[in-house]
């Protein structure tokens, strides 16, 4: 068999991939450059800015980190009239930062720019908070509940039965919510529908209140006695995954890079990660910010506009393949 010139055929549209004209320079334009083209947009945050990282500091006001650069972005809201003591915090899709406050058992909504309000009553003392996909928030609390709340607020019981302290939450790629049992020293996984079985508890874990799940379905735990991150493979097989930098951790998030930041007492560690692997010697990200704090990291959603950049030298190239 013989294979001349095009291997798709002498008269296959695909001949024509090396005449496609680019709509912003003169001249023709290889169907190569457009794929490195493509591999570049990519590159680039998708958003046009990149993720932020939330923490309370030791003044009770909120301040906000770029992960990208470590830049110190100030303070981004100032601590709500009335009692204030944070907890657990989460961001939604739309930027909105949530804080658990257990000086009024409430949940206290921040906008993008920085305007609290009282999103929620909850439970006796909230402590970790997480949404899952649906855009629902569940808090775990000390009277050993874990509460669904809807985008306008509207809360039910997710879960009750074999909850122990669970100061620690957080959500799969599946919708799986896991629960850290701090009197057990055990984590406990719920099914989307609620049911709860034991996920593991070796190794035994002290006081762990920052969990939170890398790409491949990994858990990472703190321990904030331990002085260490525990690592679980999805099939709940755990060890001690570093103690490097590691001074009483107590929040735990990633960020879209995948990169890991552990919120110490006073300072901030980030374990970078390369190829998909996480290392397991960390750096100091930021210091001063408090004592033991939870943080929480807003990842951008897609910018329309940025997507429609990104699509018109596709679309310019595959209506030329279509003459």
């Amino acid at each position: 068999m013989r294979l001349a010139g095009n291997v798709f055929g002498h008269h296959s549209r695909w001949a024509h991939l090396n005449q496609c004209v680019h709509p912003w320079l003169p001249g023709l334009y290889p169907c190569t450059v457009v794929l490195i083209l493509a591999a570049a947009i990519l590159a680039v945050p998708i958003s046009g800015r990149a993720d932020t990282l939330y923490i309370v500091g030791s003044g009770g006001n909120i301040q906000g980190f770029d992960t990208a650069t470590g830049a110190n972005l100030g303070v981004f809201a100032d601590a709500p009239t009335g009692p204030w003591s944070p907890s657990g915090m989460a961001v939604d899709s739309a930027g909105d930062l949530f804080v658990a406050n257990q000086g009024n058992n409430t949940i206290e909504k921040f906008t993008p720019n920085g305007v609290g309000s009282v999103f929620a009553n909850t439970a006796e003392q909230p402590w970790a908070l997480a949404f899952n996909s649906a855009g629902n928030l569940f808090v775990a609390s000390w009277s050993d509940t874990i509460q669904e709340f809807t985008p306008q607020g509207v809360g039910s019981i997710f879960a009750s039965n074999d909850l122990y302290l669970p100061l620690g939450i957080a959500f799969d790629s599946t919708g799986n919510l896991y629960a850290e049992n701090v009197e057990q020293e055990a984590t406990e996984e719920f099914t989307p529908g609620g049911a709860g079985s034991l996920f593991s508890d070796t190794p035994a874990i002290l006081d762990a209140t920052g969990l939170a799940i890398d790409g491949a379905g990994n858990l990472y735990e703190t321990s904030g006695p331990g002085s260490a991150l525990i690592k679980f493979l999805p099939n709940g097989v755990g060890s001690v995954f570093t103690t490097n930098g590691l001074a009483d951790p107590w929040g735990a998030a990633f960020d879209s890079r995948g990169d890991l930041f552990v919120s110490n007492y006073g300072y901030i560690e980030e374990f970078a990660s390369t190829g998909g692997t996480l290392s397991t010697t960390g750096t100091v990200f930021a210091t001063g910010v408090g004592g033991r704090n939870f943080i929480a990291i807003e990842i951008p959603e897609p910018s329309t506009c940025w997507l429609a950049v990104m699509a018109l030298p596709f679309l310019t190239f595959f209506r030329r393949l279509r003459r």
